[in-house]
């Protein structure tokens, strides 16, 4: 093997390879540590307050919808803000081009984002209330 195709074996296991390994080490350890948290949740339900198994883990299921969807209504928000962010600057360029433009219609909150997310939600805790 020349000293070259050694590099490039080298450049592609250190640059390629080992990334993916600690990616896939960190999501397993998530993917864990989730596990973990639902097993401790559903055996806390179930002694707590005596419901079988099935009952647990559905309870548990919703538990852990809650924090999943705040999280994405997080993510879509701020999301959303960094395109009204981008789509300013981009206009402020295109006002320095050409002329001026409506600043206040940018501010608006939006509601096809927050009405879809607040019926998940509701829906969750609805849910969570029908145990």
């Amino acid at each position: 093997m020349t000293p070259k195709q050694l590099s490039i074996v080298l450049f592609s296991l250190f640059f390629i390879a080992l990334p993916m390994e600690v990616l896939h080490a960190v999501l397993w350890l998530g993917h864990t540590l989730y596990e973990w948290i639902e097993y401790g949740l559903d055996l806390l339900l179930h002694h707590a307050f005596g419901f079988d198994r099935r009952t647990t883990q559905i309870m548990v299921f919703y538990l852990m919808l809650l924090p999943a969807t705040f999280a994405l209504f997080l993510l879509l928000k701020r999301a959303w803000v960094t395109c009204l962010q981008l789509h300013y600057k981009s206009k402020q360029y295109c006002a320095k081009l050409k002329g001026g433009f409506d600043r206040a219609k940018l501010l608006r909150s939006p509601k096809s984002v927050s009405v879809p997310l607040s019926a998940i939600v509701g829906l969750t805790v609805i849910g969570l209330l029908s145990f």
